[in-house]
């Protein structure tokens, strides 16, 4: 019986099954930036929205001179590819963690953070229980997609969430079968999960190191 791996979420990877469970509409950035000292990214999809956003609104241009902060080196690339300045890259990949981590170093400055419209880390509560100075924007949503039931995986598949609203779309489209797997690309993602279902936390962070895992616990699946 084959295993197969099907990563969900917003993007498509080569050599991977993908499911797009959910979209991202970006949204319009009208904040000034007066008096901001520094920016705090945890998707590049904030990254891409404020870039877009400042195409049209000049006075949004100075953002690629103001230090930023940034979950992972993947969106450390994104800044990169618009000339951006880079001050910190998260170690850890998640968000709660993430905030643990650039705290400490944003004591006495002035923060914006670029969010999703919902989130699920609890960033600005960490902020505040750190006393940090900081005004917050919605860059984009998160929207759950209405897929056909032709898409819904077969039994016996590894599927990867990469956040917590890839799963609650996945399961509010297809509910859960009891022989799908569910790995989890992060300690938050894998909190939302239903405890009843069979779950695995990937012991990595990056979207390739994540697939390749799924992909051997398939082998070791199909040698049972």
């Amino acid at each position: 019986m084959g295993y197969e791996v099907i990563l969900t979420g917003t993007r498509e990877i080569q050599g991977v099954k993908c499911l797009l469970t959910n979209s991202i509409e970006f949204l319009p950035i009208t904040h000034n930036l007066l008096g901001i000292d520094a920016l705090v990214f945890t998707s590049s999809y904030a990254i891409h929205s404020l870039a877009k956003s400042s195409e049209s609104s000049p006075h949004l241009s100075a953002w690629k001179h103001i230090p930023s902060f940034v979950i992972s080196p993947k969106s450390e690339e994104v800044l990169k590819g618009y000339g951006a300045c880079v001050e910190f890259v998260g170690k850890s990949g998640e968000g709660r963690a993430f905030g643990e981590e650039i705290c400490p170093l944003l004591k006495g400055r002035n923060v914006l953070y670029l969010r999703a419209k919902k989130i699920v880390s609890g960033l600005d509560n960490i902020f505040k229980a750190y006393g940090i100075s900081f005004e917050q924007v919605f860059a984009y949503e998160n929207i759950y997609q209405k897929l056909p039931s032709s898409l819904k995986p077969k039994p016996h598949s590894i599927i990867i969430f990469p956040s917590p609203s890839a799963y609650h779309s996945f399961v509010e489209n297809f509910g859960w079968d009891s022989h799908y797997k569910a790995l989890a690309l992060g300690r938050t993602t894998f909190s939302h999960f239903d405890k009843h279902i069979c779950a695995i936390l990937s012991p990595h962070a990056s979207f390739g190191a994540s697939i390749a895992f799924a992909k051997e616990l398939s082998c070791r699946e199909e040698l049972k």
